[in-house]
């Protein structure tokens, strides 16, 4: 499924006009846009302070930053953990953290292009305390090991259709939005998706590598869902519900072959900011880990 997904991107519109709405391009998530203010990409060794293993040929990491720390120097890093299989290799799909193995985040090392999707596609997940989701902006990191055949970084961020209705109010579309109509309105929309130069013709990013003999690192910065004045953490958190589309990284040949994939999920932990004096809408989890279902939007 990875490699057709690729191959009708890259046959239906990376070589049309990039980043000017995509006329030649038809539904959501059919279309990247070359990446104006989506990340930056040294080309250059992996930093050191990762703790991962540079020797693995794709990887990611993460850190938060609170909204008041406007230069970034007190980042929370996290562990990003693969996505638990039960007995039959199918993934978990609650999204809660119960589905996290132990098991690190990465392609592993020796993986090899020509090995089964299975090795060279991975599901993972990240737990973040939901009221510091709530207030943090988030930086992703893609890594690329070096010799690892990848011609081009792909990036789709998660996002979601916010509603269907004829009348839709939330806290960042104060008047009625008649969400019915065609082309969809922006603020039927949510997610950080919305941000991608050209969205919704455009609903992802793509860099290329030109040395692949060095190893490469690219990051993609989210704005915090209260910046973007959102009812809830599905600002950014997997729900296996609706229309979603879930975080992904691919990294593929020239030629439309994929080589290696990331989906991700984010996992918003339990910490009760009814308690804390938070907004009501800011924590969706009850004591099970499960919907409260005040997360509508």
């Amino acid at each position: 499924m990875w490699f057709w997904v690729v191959a009708l991107i890259l046959a239906g519109c990376q070589n049309a006009t990039v980043g000017t709405g995509g006329s030649s391009c038809s539904g959501i998530g059919s279309c990247l846009n070359a990446g104006t203010g989506g990340g930056t990409g040294s080309g250059s060794g992996i930093p050191s302070e990762i703790g991962m293993p540079v020797e693995s040929p794709f990887y990611l990491s993460i850190k938060s930053y609170w909204e008041n720390d406007t230069g970034k120097a007190f980042p929370t890093s996290y562990d990003v953990k693969l996505i638990s299989k039960n007995g039959s290799g199918v993934l978990a799909n609650t999204g809660t953290a119960a589905d996290l193995s132990s098991a690190t985040c990465q392609v592993d090392p020796g993986t090899l292009i020509t090995d089964s999707d299975d090795k060279r596609v991975i599901t993972c997940g990240v737990e973040i305390p939901e009221t510091q989701l709530f207030f943090s902006s988030l930086d992703f990191q893609i890594n690329v090991g070096k010799d690892a055949e990848c011609d081009v970084v792909y990036y789709w961020p998660y996002g979601y259709q916010a509603s269907t209705s004829a009348s839709f109010t939330s806290r960042w579309q104060a008047s009625a939005l008649d969400c019915t109509v065609s082309p969809t309105p922006l603020a039927c929309y949510s997610g950080p998706w919305i941000d991608i130069s050209g969205f919704p013709a455009y609903t992802g990013n793509y860099r290329q590598i030109y040395d692949k003999t060095k190893t490469h690192s690219e990051i993609f910065s989210v704005p915090s869902a209260n910046t973007k004045l959102r009812q809830d953490n599905r600002w950014t958190s997997y729900r296996p519900t609706g229309d979603i589309r879930n975080w992904e990284w691919e990294c593929a040949q020239k030629g439309s072959s994929l080589n290696f994939g990331v989906t991700l999920r984010v996992i918003p932990k339990k910490d009760d900011p009814f308690n804390s004096g938070g907004p009501r809408w800011m924590g969706w989890l009850d004591d099970d880990g499960n919907d409260r279902g005040f997360a509508g939007q």
